[in-house]
This record gives C-alpha cells, sequence and structure tokens, in this order.
C-alpha cells in the first residue's frame, strides 16, 4: 500500500532533482540549503495539505510570517484548489490527451462530460490495497502518476510559488484512513 507522503516525496524527487530532500515519512525535511550561509534572509519554508477534497499550499518566508498561496482560478481567487483531475483526448498534444487539475478538471468536465475522464477525491484510493492503477484514454495511470500530474499543475497555477529558492518542503501525513480504520461494534 502506497502512503501518500511516500507519494509527495516521489513526486519532489522526480520533479525538483536538486533539493536534498528527507525521505523519511513524517512531517518535516531536512533543510534545502545551509541557513548559516545566508543569514541575510531565512530560508523559504513550503507547506502541502494534501486533502481529500481540497489542496492547500502555504509559503513560510521566515521570520514567523506565512501566507497561503492564492490560486486565481476561473470563479475568482481562492487559497484552496480542489484535488480533482480530468482527461481529454487532444491529438495536438504529443500525448494525445490533456490533462486538468483543481477547477481546471471540474470545469473541462462540465464542458464536456462526455468525453471527459474526471477523477475527485483520488487520495482515497491511496488507502485501498486494491488499488494497483486505472485505465484513462488507454494508458495505465498508479496513484502515483495521479498525483504526479495533480502536483505538476497545482505547481504550474501557483503563481511560482514553489520558484522560492532555498527552504524546506512540509507534507503533512495524514492520522489514518477510514479506510483502514478497524470496525466498531454498535452499541
Amino acid at each position: 500500500m502506497v502512503e501518500t507522503t511516500d507519494c509527495v516525496f516521489m513526486y519532489l524527487r522526480r520533479h525538483f532533482p536538486s533539493l536534498p530532500l528527507n525521505a523519511r515519512r513524517h512531517i518535516g525535511t531536512s533543510p534545502l540549503t545551509d541557513y548559516a550561509a545566508r543569514p541575510m534572509s531565512p530560508p523559504v519554508t513550503i507547506g502541502v495539505d494534501f486533502g481529500t477534497t481540497n489542496t492547500v499550499v502555504a509559503i513560510g518566508e521566515g521570520n514567523d510570517h506565512a501566507r497561503l498561496v492564492v490560486f486565481e482560478t476561473p470563479s475568482g481567487p481562492t487559497a484552496t484548489f480542489r484535488s480533482a483531475l480530468s482527461f481529454n483526448h487532444d491529438s495536438a498534444e504529443p500525448s494525445g490527451r490533456t490533462v486538468n487539475a483543481g477547477p481546471w478538471a471540474i470545469k473541462a468536465y462540465l464542458d464536456d462530460p462526455g468525453e471527459t475522464r474526471f477523477i475527485q477525491s483520488f487520495k482515497s484510493y491511496a488507502a485501498s490495497s486494491l488499488f494497483k492503477e486505472t485505465l484513462v484514454l488507454g494508458r495505465r495511470y498508479t496513484f502515483e502518476d495521479m498525483l504526479s500530474d495533480f502536483l505538476l499543475r497545482l505547481r504550474d497555477k501557483s503563481g511560482g510559488a514553489f520558484d522560492a529558492p532555498g527552504g524546506r518542503v512540509i507534507v503533512g501525513r495524514p492520522v489514518d484512513s477510514w479506510a483502514r480504520a478497524p470496525m466498531l461494534p454498535w452499541r
């Protein structure tokens, strides 16, 4: 079974290879820059809360100051990014498909529901040992593939928030999944 935190670390390693991430599976990572080498600017911390319904990204800019990343969506600015994906056939793309995430995934589905594969709350798949992969437009997608596509679109729509130099990335670890929770007897 794949843990969500593991998938986020795999994504960060794949798409930000220069960041020396600590692969331990708990909240926090080792610093990505040497703080002593840059005393004039404290390291930036990026916090990602990948939720079943929404994802939130916060930027800690040092000196106890943090801000939520605001996404400029089709319906206006928001600090929450829907945890949803959509896939559409697109012969103009080299992959033959267009992938959207967040509110853009919802819009793509509403614009063309018959030709769109829409996946919401896909974090819940990570908790199931039964889920191995799904077929989307002729391509097999594991949970890691879906998460990678999602995080790439999240980064692209973040207005450059992930471009902050140095710092560290903190990924929240879920307390426990409802799918793994023991059955409680009725009283």
